[in-house]
This record gives C-alpha cells, structure tokens and sequence, in this order.
C-alpha cells in the first residue's frame, strides 16, 4: 500500500513489498524529495540559530546527507530530524563495552617483548530489547527501533514493544526515512511545531 499524498489517506496505490521498497529508494521521486526538503529546511534552520553570524557572513556548510538505507545512517536521520524539530531524541546503546588487554609475548628472534591486543566485551546493562532510539515528542514518550532489509524484530523486541505500549508509550518500527518521515507527520501534525 502506498501514498503518493499522505493528505489524503483514502487514495491508496496497490504495490508489492519490493515495488514499494523501490518507490520510496529511489531518490528521485517526489515523494522521497518531502523527506529530503524539510530535512534539509531543518539543517539551515538549526545552523542558523546555533551560529547566527557565522550563518549571515557565508551561509551554512554543505550538509552531508546520512546514508539511510544503512541502520545506522537512517538512526542518525531519525535523531537529527526529531531534534531539529525541537523534540528529544537519543540513541540506546545495549551493547557492552569494549575491554582492551594487553598480552605480553616473547618473541625469540628479535629477543624482545611484544603486546598483543585482545577485545573483550563487558555486558550491557540495558534490558534485551530495547529500541535503538528513545524520543519525546509533543509530551508524548515514543520508542523507535530501526530495522533496514531482512532485519526482523526478536522475541525480547517483541516483548519490549508490548510493554511500552501497554505503559502507553508509543512504539514505531522505521525501515525507510521517507515512512517514519509520513507516520511523524500523521501521528503528529501541526499538533508539534519546529522549535
């Protein structure tokens, strides 16, 4: 099911899961352009608040464009586009962290000691499950979890999920740029205003 005006919810165009994909990847359609306008409008706007003499003298910097068919390029959309909204957004990491030893060894033909590095990653402290990003937008706490491709949701995201819901938070699954940017505008609206 697809949208080519999120305005008008009752006209539908029928396409395949792939078609789809493809429709809203290919970045020249006008419909991934919406995305890449306001984004691009909310960069010029935040430079221009942040840095407002820097911005009247010679404008903002070129804006390097986040890769959004990568996980992480399409988390970093969704942060900076929420915060140059005026919302709060954050990234959750559940990934321990990196312990790095070092492991003397002998080495007979040069009759020194070398030092090898080995990883080790500690545990994470934050609960199986939890969404990439956590937002708060118009008062309302929202969780969103990232999957790009074959990535699916596992059963402590599932779980996760419910539990957030049945708190009454609200929980989005992002896959492409160009969808999270029409459920933010359908869910939101005008009720949510740039700074």
């Amino acid at each position: 099911m697809h949208h080519e005006d999120y305005s008008k919810p009752y006209e539908i165009k029928w396409l395949c899961r792939k078609c789809h994909y493809k429709h809203h990847n290919t970045p020249t359609t006008m419909i991934e352009q919406q995305w890449r306008k306001e984004y691009k409008r909310l960069y010029i706007e935040n430079f221009a608040r942040k840095y407002p003499i820097a911005y009247k003298e010679q404008g903002p910097p070129e804006m390097k464009w986040p890769v959004v068919s990568k996980a992480n390029g399409l988390t970093m959309a969704i942060i900076r586009f929420l915060t140059r909204k005026g919302h709060y957004a954050n990234r959750i990491g559940t990934q321990g962290q990196a312990q790095v030893q070092k492991i003397p060894r002998f080495n007979i033909h040069s009759q020194q000691m070398q030092y090898f590095e080995k990883v080790k990653w500690t545990k994470g402290n934050t609960k199986r499950g939890t969404p990439d990003i956590t937002a708060i937008i118009g008062g309302k706490a929202v969780w969103i979890e990232v999957k790009i491709g074959k990535d699916r949701m596992s059963d402590a995201q599932k779980e996760q999920q419910a539990s957030i819901e049945t708190a009454g938070g609200i929980y989005y699954i992002a896959t492409e740029m160009q969808l999270f940017y029409e459920w933010y505008n359908a869910t939101f609206g005008d009720s949510t205003s740039d700074r």
